[in-house]
This record gives structure tokens, sequence and C-alpha cells, in this order.
């Protein structure tokens, strides 16, 4: 599992104000103080998932990895006309990371989503999952 070259890709795009990795996020009330840049990009912890071993002469298994990237925004005004900063934010990660390949030994990187909004605070915070593949090749002793 590589995070770097991920990191690089969201920061090259220039939307966030800050992107960090992450075991956490702040809290709500840590937002709502306004020490926190917004937009903001996290990259949290990755789930690693294995795929049964092939069973062809050249043993490989896949293994699956599930990145997690939370946004915090702020929300939109009460302008009809005006595209929500939410909007704006999830549209940069996308055009920055849908379809990106790590390296040459992934596949492209593909999205899943969530999304979670507090309308008191006037902030947003969404959640999604980008997943890529790799396979290794079984080790044989020489």
């Amino acid at each position: 599992m590589l995070i770097k070259p991920i990191v690089d890709q969201i920061k090259k795009h220039g939307h966030f104000r800050k992107v960090k990795v992450s075991k956490n996020v702040p809290t709500l009330e840590e937002i709502k103080m306004g020490h926190i840049p917004l937009p903001i990009c996290y990259l949290l912890p990755v789930k690693d998932t294995g795929r049964g071993m092939s069973s062809d002469s050249r043993p490989r298994q896949g293994i699956d990895f599930l990145y997690s990237i939370c946004i915090i925004s702020k929300s939109g005004d009460d302008d009809c006309f005006a595209e929500p900063p939410m909007s704006l934010a999830k549209e940069a990660l996308l055009e920055a990371l849908l379809g990106f390949v790590i390296n040459e030994h992934y596949t492209n990187l593909e999205f899943v989503e969530a999304q979670i909004r507090d309308k008191d605070s006037k902030v947003e915070i969404w959640t999604s999952g980008f997943q890529a593949k790799k396979n290794y090749k079984k080790h044989t002793p020489k």
C-alpha cells in the first residue's frame, strides 16, 4: 500500500488548503472553533483485503487496498445559484483521483462514497473510499 503518491496527487490539484494523513479527523467542536483550514482533505487508514490464490503454475494473490478519504468543507450559503463549497471539493477530489494510477503495479483507483452532514455548524463532512488492486507473486525459495 502506497500513500504518498495519493497525497501528492491531491495536493497537486490545489483545491484543498491542507491535505493530511491521519488516523482520525477532528471533532465537530474543533471544526466549529475555526482552527481547521477549510476545505481540508484527510487520508485515513487503509483497509487491505486479500483475494484467493490463483490456481495456475505461477501462484499469485491479489490484494485490494481501500483508501478512505474525508473532506471537511463549509456548507453552501442560501444563494441557490452558487455552487456549494462541498460540491466543488468533491469535484476536485474526483478530478485528482478518479482513474489515477499509483504506480505500474496497481490498477486505476475506483470510487465509492458516503456523506455525513452537520446542518447546525454549517460544515459538511464527506467520506469516500478509493480502491486499488495489486497482484503479488508467491515467493519460492531457491
